[in-house]
């Protein structure tokens, strides 16, 4: 399962980091661990080669290059989600480190205002922790508008 989320997220990565350098209408803002992070690069993708139906995420920078990732079991319709009932996975990457709620499903939430054939936009806060040390990340007051591509 591991493999999978990395293969992923590299794929997510590389679709990021090919994106233009203009201000974009598309972005995904918040606080992790407090601090106020932001991007005008932020994708919704539905990939071929894992089980996982819809991915939303976006580029960071906070002390390297990282990325943020809500995976939904299948693409969401406008409407509330919490990681504990309805299956979605919550993913940190920064690094070589990797924080998720999928072994723990813990807290996260996800609310979709808007769903159309160009983005999808919404709201989420959630709880990650390390796949191998255990430490937690908070990311809360989060809000995104996603590039369906």
């Amino acid at each position: 399962m591991r493999k999978h989320l990395i293969l992923s997220l590299l794929i997510t990565v590389v679709f990021l980091g090919c994106g233009e350098d203009e201000p974009s209408e598309f972005f995904f803002r918040g606080e992790l661990d407090g601090v106020e992070i932001s991007t005008e690069r932020s994708i919704g993708n539905r990939p071929a080669d894992t089980n996982l139906e819809y991915i939303i995420a976006a580029q960071i920078i906070i002390d390297e290059i990282g990325l943020i990732s809500i995976n939904f079991p299948e693409l969401p319709n406008e409407g509330s989600y919490t990681a504990k009932d309805d299956g979605i996975v919550f993913i940190i990457a920064e690094g070589e480190d990797l924080w998720t709620t999928s072994f723990t499903k813990e807290v996260g939430t996800v609310e979709i205002t808007e769903n159309n054939s160009e983005y999808i936009e919404g709201s989420c806060s959630f709880e990650v922790e390390h796949l191998m040390l255990g430490t937690k990340r908070v990311f809360t007051n989060g809000s995104f508008r996603a590039q369906k591509i």
